[in-house]
């Protein structure tokens, strides 16, 4: 049985994706999961919480892929959220720098 590729000119695709993509998105999920437990039941925050952001800089062979919590509270439209106890409830935000080479972790950059 033979694949069949679709013309991409008549069945554009929604979305194209670099490769790196998926390794930075594994690796920076690993290093998030090192880093933050959720300290009420030793549970990672879902990521579902979270909008993640990914960005290549070729020109330094690194990468960014930040973990931000998704906000419902805004005053005059800016996030607001009252932590419980300490805690967060969607959880903290949290930016790695990864080297594009090997995918080593090089700066922790932590949010709120």
């Amino acid at each position: 049985m033979t694949a069949v590729i679709p013309n991409k000119e008549k069945f554009p695709p929604d979305h194209t994706i670099d490769g790196k993509i998926f390794s930075l998105a594994y690796h920076g999920r690993v290093f998030f999961e090192e880093k933050y437990k959720n300290p009420q039941n030793t549970e990672i925050w879902p990521v579902e919480n979270y909008e993640i952001c990914i960005s290549i800089y070729e020109e330094e062979n690194c990468a960014s892929i930040s973990f931000c919590p998704k906000m419902e509270d805004f005053i005059e439209g800016f996030t607001f959220e009252i932590s419980r106890q300490g805690l967060w409830e969607n959880g903290p935000g949290v930016t790695f720098y990864l080297s594009l080479h090997d995918y080593s972790l090089i700066k922790t950059v932590s949010m709120r």
